[in-house]
């Protein structure tokens, strides 16, 4: 099963190379090829997300020839590898590294919900991880930009307050670097949840609950 998905890979057939790594590892979860198969994941899922950056997509939506992607969706194939990837060897060398591969894509897609899963999934599972002060740092950035304003519930914003807290306590150097955005950041908290207890105060304030 090795040789054949090697054989896939190299032959650029990376949607059967990935097939085959997948039965290998479902097979033999322990396989002495664990890691290398990680880092063969690894450039699929990579090659296939820059294929959705670039905008190269087939007519329709549907690929019928290349055997370089998959027949639709190239994106959500590859966040499905780097899953797999943290499912498959979790203490693995590239765990940690498809978790924010994945957080990262998600974010640039726009999906910042999904994105904050994967960035606290890093930070809870991978405290030894050298994407740790990253994990953080983005985490706040995804989290703002999945509030959904003074209407919704506000926990959101306390976890954020509470992270770029910890982010200074415990990456100091790196903080530096980014003072000016984690400055930025706090401001922006603390107004959202100032016009959280305004407009919680409009709001009873119209129903004559004064008390």
């Amino acid at each position: 099963l090795f040789r054949a998905a090697e054989s896939s890979f190299f032959a650029d057939r990376y949607v059967k190379a990935d097939d085959y790594f997948g039965q290998l590892l479902k097979k033999y979860p322990n396989s002495r090829y664990l890691d290398l198969v990680g880092a063969r994941r690894f450039v699929i899922a990579q090659y296939w997300i820059n294929l959705d950056k670039s905008g190269d997509s087939p007519i329709h939506g549907v690929n019928l020839t290349d055997k370089q992607r998959p027949w639709s969706d190239a994106f959500g194939h590859a966040i499905r590898i780097y899953d797999r990837m943290r499912l498959d060897d979790p203490t693995g060398k590239l765990a940690d590294d498809a978790t924010i591969a994945a957080a990262n894509a998600l974010f640039a897609e726009g999906r910042f919900a999904r994105a904050d899963e994967y960035y606290t999934d890093l930070r809870m599972h991978f405290p030894s991880s050298e994407h740790q002060f990253m994990a953080h740092y983005m985490g706040i950035q995804a989290k703002l930009r999945a509030y959904r304003g003074p209407e919704f519930a506000g926990e959101t914003l306390d976890d954020v307050e509470k992270l770029i807290k910890q982010v200074r306590r415990q990456f100091p150097g790196e903080s530096r670097k980014y003072q000016e955005e984690l400055e930025r950041a706090y401001r922006e908290v603390r107004y959202c949840k100032a016009e959280r207890e305004w407009t919680m105060g409009q709001y009873y304030s119209r129903r004559r609950q004064f008390g």
